[in-house]
């Protein structure tokens, strides 16, 4: 048996975690089809952290079931390498980008492999969205670039919803809309979008201009991006005269969202919610309602994979993501932590929205 350590948070309290030893099979009590992964590095975001607020909600906490109901593995984006295969079609030695616990160790049960990938089928993961339970081969990756791996795990899953985003709102005209608002505009989903809305604007002529808010703090670093037509300030948002708007919600702050509502009323043509950057914040006062609908990414994955065909989906979203690794692929400065107390301020400093939107946390177990 091997030692697994496992950084584990308490899903009703996610301040509370704590790091953990547990054993995990080896080479030789791997079941027919199983593969087990030595997790080499992966990447954690505020986007991690919504994958904890809305574990029960979603699923979340299913992807990497614990022993102890009152505990949860939040899930993470990043690399692993084969040590053991019970499977003929998987070497050890292959290394795989997908969706990892936080840990050292896990089993994966393989199936429908291909030459880019395979599926993990576990009966626990069976009901939770596919795109989730796909894990891709380096070996066989268009989009793959060692040298980019701490940018490819940090930004590739937020920039797939953002993909996501950018179509959706291209099929419906984006609603008409002359302004489109991304709050939270230093998050890295927030300027993925943006980086697709600039793309499309200047290539389509689009009308509409694109408009980030943000904190006085990430004010500067906002305006450096270049994504933006307009960067607004969270308290110079009286001062701005709005056209027709299409909002899209990254903060996950209730009373932000609410008084931008209500100071656009009528010119609002839709409002979608995606992250929750400041999710303490997400509980409004009796009476403060905003509207909107939530945006839920693999939803969105699964119909496009539908419509469009597996093969095609995946060409088009690694066109795109090609073109946004190339052009901003040196946007963010890395911090690979390996301490084990390091590990565990990293996670406060993102649950608190902490952390500066320049930085982006690669963990190595």
């Amino acid at each position: 048996m091997l030692e697994n350590r496992i950084f584990r948070v308490q899903k009703n309290n996610l301040h509370q975690s704590e790091l953990i030893s547990s054993p995990i099979a080896d080479a030789a009590a791997l079941k027919t089809g199983e593969v087990l992964m030595k997790i080499d590095q992966f990447a954690f975001t505020a986007n991690n952290i919504t994958y904890g607020i809305i574990g029960d909600k979603f699923g979340y906490w299913q992807f990497f079931p614990t022993s102890d109901a009152e505990w949860g593995i939040i899930p993470v984006w990043g690399f692993a390498d084969v040590v053991a295969s019970q499977n003929d079609q998987i070497k050890v030695g292959e290394r795989f980008y997908g969706y990892y616990p936080m840990a050292s160790y896990c089993i994966l049960e393989s199936d429908k492999v291909k030459p880019n990938g395979f599926q993990d089928t576990s009966a626990h993961r069976s009901m939770l969205a596919p795109v989730y339970n796909y894990y891709i081969n380096t070996q066989h990756d268009p989009s793959y670039q060692k040298a980019q791996e701490a940018f490819q795990m940090l930004m590739r899953p937020l920039f797939l919803t953002s993909f996501l985003i950018d179509v959706f709102l291209a099929e419906k005209d984006f609603f008409s809309a002359k302004h489109i608002i991304l709050t939270s505009a230093s998050s890295k989903t927030a300027f993925s979008l943006a980086a697709l809305l600039k793309k499309r604007q200047q290539e389509h002529h689009s009308p509409y201009k694109i408009v980030g808010i943000t904190s006085n703090n990430n004010l500067a670093f906002v305006e450096k991006l270049n994504l933006y037509d307009e960067v607004i300030s969270y308290d110079a948002l009286s001062e701005k005269q709005f056209e027709a708007s299409c909002i899209v919600d990254f903060a996950g702050n209730h009373k932000l969202l609410y008084q931008l509502q209500q100071r656009l009323q009528d010119l609002i043509r839709y409002t979608c919610f995606v992250g929750m950057v400041h999710w303490e914040q997400r509980q409004g006062q009796a009476g403060e309602k905003v509207i909107g609908e939530l945006f839920f990414a693999p939803q969105h994955a699964m119909n496009y994979n539908k419509a469009w065909g597996q093969e095609v989906f995946q060409q088009r979203s690694g066109e795109a993501w090609h073109f946004f690794s190339q052009h901003y692929g040196n946007t963010l400065e890395v911090e690979l932590v390996k301490e084990e107390t390091r590990l565990k301020t990293m996670y406060e400093e993102t649950l608190m929205g902490k952390l500066s939107p320049q930085k982006g946390i690669v963990v190595a177990m």
